[in-house]
């Protein structure tokens, strides 16, 4: 059902949205899946050298392609990448926004800024306007209404740069305990990601104590839960509260039920791992 939730949402998207945020009248919901794909061409923020990222999103299971590139030029090279099933609700709450934006002044251009052009294809919606070039900047300068069309073009950009990562730019391992007590119920689940080992996987327990594993789980990661390990990693990196983000070397989070505030990448970084272990620990005991 998420699935069809984002084909109903991009159907109507792709037949009431114009340029500059100027809209028709929608047309009946369908349930069928959209010919049109959105394309994104963007200069990376956040990387040493310029890279350039072209991105497609479409296809039927939706699924984003595309290269990043030392240069601006069509992909000799392609890359795909499948959502799970939580990037459906994301993508729909945000092709649910573009397709709200109101008329806009365009963004002004700040020095070092990278700049974007997204084409809805089928009609000649096109939306273009920078990204700084600090990724930990990007939240603040996505926000509001009018910004609706950078906060896609990043969410479909951070899934390809995150494929393309080299393992050397990753953490060695990431080791997260997350309590999960409640009331009189204590409940601490470690998990940890060793990205030395192949396949990769996510090991631990959970205990009612912060001591050590006596009996280890293992859960082998699939290229979806790995797609979405590397976004979560890109969003650590964009956050404001890990510069220098610690490639090559261990990251550690420990985190709770409550958070919140523009610094919880780490603590959903943290909760998805657990949940690889332990799905019922975001659950009601």
């Amino acid at each position: 059902m998420q699935g069809r939730r984002v084909f109903v949402v991009w159907a109507w998207l792709v037949s009431a949205c114009s340029c500059g945020g100027a809209s028709t009248a929608a047309p009946e919901p369908t349930t069928e899946a959209p010919v049109a794909t959105l394309h994104v061409d963007l200069e990376a923020p956040g990387l040493d050298r310029a890279r350039f990222v072209s991105a497609t999103l479409g296809g039927d299971p939706l699924a984003i392609t595309g290269c990043v590139m030392p240069e601006s030029a069509p992909c000799e090279e392609s890359m795909r990448v499948e959502f799970d099933d939580d990037a459906s609700e994301e993508l729909g709450a945000l092709l649910a926004d573009v397709g709200d934006m109101p008329r806009c002044e365009p963004e002004a251009l700040q020095p070092g800024d990278r700049t974007y052009r997204a084409t809805f294809g089928g009609n000649d919606t096109v939306y273009a306007g920078p990204l700084p070039a600090d990724p930990t900047q990007i939240a603040a300068r996505t926000t509001g209404p009018c910004r609706a069309d950078a906060r896609l073009v990043w969410w479909v950009a951070r899934w390809l740069i995150a494929a393309t990562r080299a393992a050397s730019e990753q953490p060695s391992i990431v080791s997260a305990t997350v309590d999960a007590s409640r009331e009189s119920s204590p409940r601490f689940t470690q998990a940890s990601i060793d990205f030395g080992r192949s396949p990769l996987a996510v090991e631990g327990c959970t205990s009612s104590t912060r001591s050590a594993c006596a009996a280890m789980q293992r859960v082998e990661l699939d290229s979806r839960a790995l797609a979405r390990l590397g976004a979560l990693l890109e969003d650590v990196r964009s956050e404001p509260c890990h510069a220098p983000f610690p490639s090559a070397a261990p990251l550690t989070i420990e985190t709770g039920l409550l958070y919140d505030g523009p610094c919880g990448a780490d603590a959903d970084l943290a909760w998805w791992a657990a949940t690889r272990l332990d799905p019922s620990a975001l659950s009601p005991q």
